[in-house]
């Protein structure tokens, strides 16, 4: 005679539910978005880590600046500032490759990154590119600038009838550079 079998053992397997799933997913994304906010522009793999970054590398160029008014009347965050390096006639203006900025609410704007040489800047709507002022360097502030310097225009009046942009100030000079504070020591 046989013994008598005992009864299969049955193994609870839990399936994740769908909320286990929405929260892996929902976790993977936080941290994608919290590594693609670290370090900004300021970042620098192989760099001393104790060191302050340098906002403006020394192979580029540092455009800054403000507007003063806008004819006709358009809101100053509607504006892009365009800095063109070494562009060649034929080019148009919005086909030069630069590099370019909207300014804040105060018309202030800054344009990091831009190839040395010959700069000129133009002012566009970013909803008409149609409407564009080329800003007037009459004394040749920008006609050679070099890498590791800025160039400062103040208080900008763009005229989008006459297409002509002109400011009260152009001054090119040396970027600044930040100097790392000694670190403190602590005391014995």
């Amino acid at each position: 005679m046989t013994p008598p079998r005992s009864p299969p053992k049955l193994i609870a397997v839990r399936r994740p539910s769908d909320s286990t799933g929405v929260t892996l997913l929902g976790l993977a994304l936080l941290s994608q978005l919290t590594l693609a906010g670290c370090g900004g522009s300021n970042i620098c793999l192989g760099c001393d880590p104790d060191a302050t970054p340098t906002p403006n590398p020394a192979n580029s160029v540092t455009v800054d600046g403000d507007f003063f008014t806008v004819i006709p009347d358009t809101l100053l965050n509607e504006l892009v500032v365009l800095a063109c390096s070494n562009r060649p006639v034929e080019t148009a203006p919005l086909d030069c490759g630069g590099r370019s900025a909207q300014p804040d609410g105060d018309g202030e704007f800054s344009i990091a990154k831009v190839t040395e040489g010959a700069l000129e800047i133009f002012v566009y709507r970013h909803m008409d590119t149609d409407q564009i002022a080329e800003l007037e360097d009459p004394t040749n502030q920008l006609g050679d600038i070099r890498s590791g310097e800025t160039a400062e225009i103040q208080s900008i009046t763009a005229n989008f009838n006459t297409g002509i942009a002109t400011a009260l100030h152009i001054d090119v000079g040396t970027t600044p550079t930040p100097t790392p504070a000694p670190s403190a020591t602590p005391e014995d």
